[in-house]
C-alpha cells in the first residue's frame, strides 16, 4: 500500500511539473505571439516618423533653395485681403473708387503677383529656361479695353500673369507676330485659372498650325487620344 501511494505522489509529481513546463511555453508562446503587433506597430512608427523628418528635411530644403534664389522679396502667397479688393472693385468698378483704393491693389494684388513673377521665372529657368517670366511684361494691366466692349467698366476684377516663349515674345492674340506661345496664370474671388498654348493666334501663325496638324493628322490623334490627356481635359 505504501509503495503504491509512493508511486501515485511520484506519477502525480512529475504531471503537474509537466503541465507547468506545458502552461509555460505556451505562455511564453502567447506572448511572444501579441508581443509581434506591438513590435510591429513600433517599427511603423518608427518608420513614419522618419519619414516625416525626411520630408521636413526636404521641404526645408526646397525652402532654402528658394529664399537663395529670390532673397527676402520672395513670393509670401496671396492675401485674403486682394479677394476682398476685387469684390470691393466689382461693386463699385469706376475711377474714383480705384484711386481711393490703389494702395490697397498695389500692396494686395500687384506686389504679390510681381514676387510670384520673379520666383517663377527662377525655377523656369531650371527646366524650362525658354519660358521667361518678366516683372516688366509678364503681368497684365488691370485696365480694360472697353473700345469694342459694351461693358465699359475700366478695370479688371481679377489679375493676370503670363509666362511668356523667349521666341514667341510676350505679346498675346492677334497683336503677337510669332503667335505668343507660354502659360498664363490669373485668380479672383471666384476662381483660379491656368491654361498654356496660343490664345487667338494672328492669321498667319493660324494657317501654319492647322498645316501641321494635316500633314500630321495621326501624331495630333495620338496626343489627344493619350490617357493623360483624356483625364485632363476629357
Amino acid at each position: 500500500m505504501a509503495a503504491k501511494k509512493s508511486a501515485k505522489k511520484a506519477v502525480k509529481k512529475v504531471a503537474r511539473q509537466s503541465v507547468k513546463k506545458v502552461a509555460g511555453k505556451s505562455v511564453e508562446k502567447a506572448a511572444r505571439k501579441s508581443a509581434k503587433p506591438v513590435a510591429k506597430k513600433a517599427a511603423a512608427k518608427k518608420a513614419a516618423a522618419k519619414n516625416i523628418a525626411k520630408k521636413a528635411t526636404t521641404a526645408e530644403t526646397v525652402s532654402k533653395k528658394l529664399a537663395s534664389i529670390s532673397g527676402d522679396d520672395s513670393f509670401k502667397g496671396i492675401r485674403p485681403a486682394a479677394l476682398t479688393y476685387f469684390r470691393g472693385l466689382k461693386k463699385n468698378n469706376r475711377k474714383e473708387w480705384f484711386e481711393e483704393h490703389r494702395a490697397d491693389y498695389e500692396k494686395e494684388v500687384k506686389q504679390p503677383l510681381l514676387a510670384l513673377i520673379e520666383d517663377v521665372d527662377a525655377l523656369l529657368a531650371r527646366f524650362i529656361p525658354e519660358i521667361i517670366g518678366s516683372p516688366k511684361k509678364s503681368m497684365f494691366r488691370i485696365y480694360r479695353d472697353v473700345r469694342f466692349s459694351k461693358d465699359k467698366t475700366p478695370y479688371k476684377t481679377h489679375a493676370a500673369a503670363w509666362f511668356y516663349h523667349r521666341d514667341g515674345g510676350s505679346t498675346v492674340g492677334q497683336e503677337a507676330a510669332h503667335g505668343g506661345a507660354g502659360f498664363y496664370f490669373h485668380f479672383s474671388p471666384e476662381e483660379t485659372h491656368i491654361g498654356g498654348g496660343i490664345w487667338m493666334p494672328p492669321r498667319p501663325v493660324l494657317n501654319r498650325i492647322r498645316g501641321l496638324i494635316a500633314e500630321n493628322p495621326e501624331g495630333f490623334e495620338d496626343i489627344i487620344n493619350a490617357p493623360a490627356f483624356k483625364r485632363k481635359f476629357g
